[in-house]
């Protein structure tokens, strides 16, 4: 009988620690643990494969995520709508560019900010100082050309 008891108990533990960790699994890929962001967009040439749940960075830090990738059928730019946290103002000339994260790694949107005198941007508003990704195939065509800036 005590055995038995032992045996539930157990159970009902392994159980409790299961959805215990399944709720933290949950709010930390699906809630908003850093408080407000707002959604900004931008315009690329060429994306590099760039995707939605993609890491937005400053400087190596993760400061918000890629929320939405398009073509828009009447230009045929990639349409990238992201958010950053709310405490980062940044201004109109802020660089928006794509960057891998090695030569195997994944894609992430690396923002530099700008100077402090422009104008800060506001929810929904675009960033149009970007820099298209560069392929391992566009360096090396740029070498072989000679057209590589120094």
């Amino acid at each position: 009988m005590k055995e038995r008891v032992f045996e539930i108990a157990i159970g009902t533990s392994v159980i409790v620690i299961a959805l215990v960790f399944a709720v933290f699994a949950w709010n930390m890929v699906y809630s908003n643990t850093d408080g407000e962001n707002y959604e900004l967009h931008v315009e690329f040439a060429k994306s590099g494969n760039l995707k939605r749940g993609d890491m937005v960075s400053i400087a190596g830090v993760n400061v918000g995520g890629i929320d939405k990738v398009y073509v828009d059928p009447e230009t045929f730019m990639v349409k990238v709508a992201f958010h950053v946290k709310a405490n980062l103002k940044l201004t109109k000339d802020s660089l928006a560019e794509v960057l891998q994260s090695g030569l195997m790694g994944g894609t992430f949107l690396a923002i530099t900010p700008g100077s402090q005198k422009e104008k800060l941007l506001k929810n929904n508003d675009t960033l149009t100082n970007t820099k298209d990704n560069q392929t391992v195939e566009d360096v090396i065509s740029h070498l072989v050309s000679g057209t590589l800036s120094k």
